[in-house]
């Protein structure tokens, strides 16, 4: 995964600031989140997907706090 991010920002579609471990957990997410709303409709994992991979984005980001 750290090979991946690296790739992706060297080619600038990534943010410099986003590690493997963070792709890791963010793919988990959607999945994890849907899991445990109830009558959740079957694609509401696509919602929270758009979602993260927006936020990964460099255009406009603003700097992470350390988590």
């Amino acid at each position: 995964m750290t090979a991946l991010v690296r790739r992706a920002q060297d080619a600038r579609a990534l943010r410099d600031d986003v590690s493997g471990m963070d792709v890791i957990l963010m793919m988990c997410a959607p999945h994890y989140v849907t899991t445990y709303v109830p009558e959740a409709a079957p694609d509401l994992w696509r919602r929270y997907l758009g979602i993260i991979l927006d936020g990964l984005r460099p255009e406009g980001a603003r700097p992470l706090s350390a988590g």
